[in-house]
């Protein structure tokens, strides 16, 4: 059985765990190119400007925030990174290049993702497991038979989708959850419904040491949230 993944919530996750901890966050999707003219938060001043998956339509929505901290602002600037927005150079290019000088401080979200960043030194550069929201994955006290399929990440969605909030429904169902990567990567790259899958109490064959308890302590919103504010006090503070 083949099945569908869900969207990353990674910037929810993250908002959830800063708000927890009392820091505002705005988040200011770009889905449209329309979206780029939108004006609604030109006029704030950001301490940190973090960019999911960097790419073109991004770069143009968020210059203005940019352009500020080159000029007469000290915001700081946060790319994070997640795979074909640095793999896929020609579809990077030239959005990466450009971000990888302007960045302040690079996130990448799987560890093959180094080394395209070699060139930029290790404390300007973490790896970042994606957050997971463990009280909502969790198992469950339905009866898991069988196994599913995950093929490509966030490239097997074909017509089927499955909302991020009923994920964890879908993966209660299963015994073991297999995950092939795609772009020919290695299985054993931590993805984000590996670790949902796991947190659920699934068995991730891939992973094999990959378990609940791993996922709270490493991958939580709690835990990934303390690590990012450490990433942002260094930068506010240097």
């Amino acid at each position: 059985m083949v099945g569908e993944v869900a969207l990353i919530n990674t910037s929810i996750n993250l908002k959830k765990g800063l708000e927890k901890f009392g820091h505002e966050v705005v988040i200011q999707d770009v889905l449209r190119w329309r979206d780029i003219f939108r004006k609604k938060y030109g006029e704030q001043r950001f301490d940190i400007v973090h960019i999911q998956s960097p790419n073109f339509k991004k770069l143009c929505i968020g210059w203005r925030y940019i352009f500020g901290r080159l000029f007469f602002s000290d915001a700081k600037l946060v790319c994070h990174w997640h795979g074909s927005d640095l793999r896929h150079s020609l579809h990077a290019f030239p959005v990466y290049r450009l971000l990888k000088l302007m960045g302040d401080f690079h996130l990448y979200s799987t560890l093959d993702l180094r080394w395209w960043l070699r060139n930029i030194s290790d404390d300007k550069k973490l790896l970042f497991n994606c957050p997971v929201d463990i009280d909502h994955f969790k198992p469950s006290d339905m009866v898991k038979e069988g196994g599913v399929v995950f093929n490509g990440g966030g490239k097997s969605f074909a017509v089927h989708r499955i909302p991020h909030e009923e994920m964890h429904m879908y993966l209660n169902r299963f015994e073991t959850v297999d995950v092939h990567n795609d772009d020919g990567l290695d299985d054993g790259l931590l993805s984000v419904i590996a670790l949902e899958a796991a947190c659920c109490g699934c068995k991730v064959p891939q992973l094999s040491n990959l378990n609940r308890q791993w996922v709270v302590e490493n991958a939580s919103i709690d835990s990934q949230t303390k690590k990012i504010i450490e990433v942002y006090e260094r930068l506010l503070n240097d």
